[in-house]
């Protein structure tokens, strides 16, 4: 993916689902209005931390990847509702994610989390 999809800064949703895509140009932080980011469907093993700087993200998609971590800034996202990580190889998360205020639905399963970190709570959150 070129680096240059961080200059569409109008954009509503980008969505790039279900490719072969491997990693992710930080420069899709630079997309600050963007509501909508899927990425699922791909081979992504880590996200950039820049995507942190997306504070009017409501939904982000990073179901069925080979995700071993994500960054802490996701927990920057205050706009989040939706953020699913689902089929990835995550052993944890990070407590940041406690954060996201504005949250309503958080997808954690098929991972191989032995536990979540308690500031995640647990009335909305997907593990199984």
């Amino acid at each position: 993916m070129p680096k240059e999809v961080g200059r569409l800064t109008a954009l509503e949703t980008l969505g790039l689902e279900v490719n072969r895509l491997t990693r992710v140009p930080a420069e899709l932080g630079n997309l600050a209005a963007l509501p909508r980011l899927s990425l699922s469907g791909n081979q992504l093993t880590t996200v950039p931390k820049e995507l942190g700087r997306l504070t009017a993200l409501k939904m982000l998609d990073l179901f069925k990847n080979n995700l071993t971590s994500v960054p802490a800034e996701l927990g920057n996202l205050t706009s989040l509702e939706t953020l699913v990580l689902a089929d990835n190889q995550l052993g944890s998360v990070p407590m940041e994610l406690g954060g996201l205020a504005a949250l309503q639905s958080l997808d954690l399963s098929k991972n191989q989390l032995d536990s979540v970190p308690k500031e995640l709570g647990v009335r909305w959150c997907r593990l199984n």
